[in-house]
């Protein structure tokens, strides 16, 4: 393997949105691309608060130093769309953070659970990314197989992971307003404990999207409409 710096930020926090924006821009001008993508590699929260397991402030990516980076900074600090956006980190495929990012990356491959210490599985993720002459959607969806196949395997721990194709992202949201404007007073009513919950320690802040989708509304038709745009974005 040969290494060489090209830059060196000293001093700096690589938290700080700013830094992360400066960083993006100075590759985009040393090597330009006809595709470009980016690997997020950290610890992550999803739509959980900042500090969450300390002190709830708001949703974030990344640590370090104790600090965290709120996602929606971390979206406008993205300089450009790009190809496709992974993220090496826990708790990352809510809802939220897909729409969030939804005008930054056409593609997004990410967890709705915690990723074992291992990480992604990157010889076959750069495989797919710079050597496959297979269309990008092809390569996103190997890499998540890949990534499937690793962590389910015996004594692995096991894991999910799921792939975003951002451009029907606003059709599910207008889908999923439908629903909430006519049955957003039966939220009170559902059962939360049947519905699928993510995440450790009894903290159940996350629920699977579809699900939820599903229990609340009272027009199938409705959700069938709700259910096709999902379907259109994975």
């Amino acid at each position: 393997v040969n290494e060489e710096s090209l830059m060196e930020y000293q001093g700096r926090s690589s938290i700080e949105t700013e830094l992360l924006h400066e960083v993006l821009v100075y590759i985009d001008s040393i090597f330009p691309a006809q595709e470009s993508g980016i690997l997020f590699s950290s610890h992550g929260s999803g739509w959980t608060p900042v500090d969450y397991y300390r002190n709830p402030v708001v949703r974030s990516f990344g640590q370090m130093d104790r600090e965290e980076m709120d996602i929606m900074e971390l979206a406008s600090a993205l300089p450009r769309k790009y190809s496709y956006i992974m993220f090496d980190a826990c708790l990352m495929a809510g809802i939220e953070v897909a729409y969030e990012l939804k005008d930054k990356g056409e593609y997004l491959v990410l967890s709705p659970t915690e990723i074992m210490a291992a990480g992604f599985p990157l010889g076959d993720v750069m495989e797919q990314i710079f050597y496959s002459a297979a269309t990008l959607q092809e390569r996103v969806s190997s890499i998540a197989r890949s990534y499937y196949d690793y962590y389910n395997a015996p004594g692995t721990g096991g894991g999910t992971i799921c792939v975003v194709r951002t451009e029907h992202l606003s059709q599910v949201a207008a889908q999923a307003k439908a629903i909430f404007d006519q049955d957003r007073d039966r939220i009170k009513t559902l059962n939360m404990r049947s519905l699928q919950r993510y995440y450790r320690g009894d903290k159940h802040w996350f629920y699977d999207f579809g699900h939820f989708m599903e229990m609340l509304s009272s027009d199938k038709g409705m959700y069938d409409s709700f259910s096709a745009a999902m379907n259109g974005a994975e």
